[in-house]
């Protein structure tokens, strides 16, 4: 955890297996200065069970679907089944614009689909706006 966010500021798990994409998140969020703690795992059932052992849960979840041990979409499933996690905002980040996986995600719950974005600016731009938008505009359950 980073000790330099406020308590009060929100939490986002970012379920990525690539190191070089968690890295481009962790230079977009500064870049974007939107002031979010970020907590990797990287793959679907670290995130799993970080959701089941942590007392406190992400203000919401960027979710990879290619995972190298179970499929996002599932992974997505199995957040949504469970009560405690059912209504956490997750957001898929994936390199796909196969419009079937698409509407997978969106049939297992997802809330957004985004593709990666091209560039490092374009991220900047995108975790402004996820943020922006889930922690400003939107209401959110407790």
């Amino acid at each position: 955890m980073n000790s330099n966010v406020p308590q009060n500021q929100p939490t986002w798990l970012i379920v990525e297996d690539e190191p070089l994409d968690r890295q481009l998140m962790v230079r977009a969020v500064a870049n974007a200065e939107i002031g979010v703690e970020l907590l990797f795992v990287d793959d679907g059932r670290s995130s799993l069970d970080h959701l089941d052992a942590t007392a406190e849960l992400p203000s919401l979840i960027m979710l990879d679907l290619n995972l190298p041990d179970i499929a996002g979409t599932d992974v997505l499933a199995e957040i949504r089944e469970n009560d405690r996690t059912t209504s956490i905002p997750v957001l898929v980040l994936s390199g796909s614009r196969d419009q079937r996986l698409i509407d997978t995600a969106y049939r297992n719950g997802a809330n957004a689909y985004f593709v990666k974005p091209d560039t490092p600016d374009e991220l900047v731009q995108l975790v402004a706006t996820i943020h922006d938008h889930w922690h400003h505009v939107a209401q959110l359950p407790s």
